[in-house]
């Protein structure tokens, strides 16, 4: 019969190993903080797209594109689904950032899954992030930036991810809200399927091409007065040919009214109301899916 052996350690020899093992630890926990730290806040720009990846509950990566020697960037998600994709631009307003805009007053991933969706971010004119205001402004010494910096994103979308020419939209709020409508739909007005626009006013719809359009506006808005929101939703009713009565599309909390104003040349508008100020509620940003859907779609006319 044999006798069973355990070897035991003494209580300074279990010490040190326990710290051993911390020690082993903590290295590896510093060499990946450093491994991520350093693809976090040193991309390096170049005449490719270059991206990292933030974990949230979808996956969204940050990308790089350089124009005119300036390194641009935006908050991007890609669908996972195969296939040619929706592709939906968010223009945050003055001061912000692409990745606050989108988690905060967008987030249109989550409602729809399907489709790519990009928050760019602007370039800072004198000292405050802020969208090209008209065609022709130059900004860190390159004209159109903005325009270029859109045609960069575009491009990249249609010829790496599977973006839809055909169905590309755009939304914009303040700063960027009028960047859409006095920049973009300017200048690439043809390449556009939708757009929207919050707190945000049209400076003229001359040499525009006819688009379908949703303005969404506060009862209460300090900054664009919701008078002039309202004009200005009038004024492409004007330009697409709409019915001049309309009929209730959505309502929602926070007395939010949506009215669906029909087009005869299938190029309608929708023109959203809700009681508060400058920054829309969080029932919005489902409702400018829902609209971008339905045009996608073909479904509202």
């Amino acid at each position: 019969m044999f006798m069973k052996s355990t070897l035991k350690m003494s209580p300074p020899e279990k010490r040190s190993t326990v710290k051993i093992y911390q020690l082993l630890a903590i290295i590896i926990a510093a060499v990946i903080f450093s491994s991520c730290q350093k693809e976090v806040n040193n991309p390096v720009p170049g005449n490719s797209v270059t991206s990292s990846t933030t974990s949230s509950a979808v996956t969204l990566k940050t990308m790089y594109w350089t124009v005119g020697g300036v390194t641009r960037e935006a908050t991007v998600y890609i669908p996972s689904t195969s296939g040619y994709h929706p592709i939906v631009f968010g223009f945050h307003g003055k001061g912000g950032t692409g990745a606050g805009f989108g988690s905060k007053y967008c987030y249109f991933e989550q409602n729809w899954s399907g489709a790519i969706v990009v928050y760019p971010t602007a370039l800072k004119i004198n000292g405050e992030t802020h969208w090209q205001g008209k065609v022709g402004q130059s900004i860190s010494g390159v004209q159109d930036m903005d325009l270029k910096f859109f045609d960069a994103m575009l491009s990249t979308f249609v010829n790496k991810y599977n973006a839809n020419t055909g169905q590309v939209f755009c939304h914009g709020w303040s700063s960027g809200g009028e960047f859409i409508y006095n920049v973009l739909w300017t200048a690439r007005g043809t390449k556009l399927k939708a757009i929207s626009a919050a707190g945000a006013t049209l400076g003229t719809t001359s040499g525009k091409n006819v688009l379908r359009a949703m303005q969404v506006a506060g009862k209460s808005d300090p900054v664009v007065s919701f008078t002039r929101q309202q004009s200005t939703s009038q004024a492409i009713c004007n330009l697409d040919k709409c019915s001049s009565t309309g009929s209730t599309w959505a309502t929602g909390p926070y007395n939010t009214v949506a009215t669906h104003y029909s087009s005869s040349i299938n190029d309608p508008v929708v023109f959203l109301k809700y009681d508060g100020n400058h920054t829309y509620p969080d029932n919005v940003p489902p409702l400018i899916v829902k609209f971008f859907q339905e045009v996608a779609a073909g479904t509202i006319h």
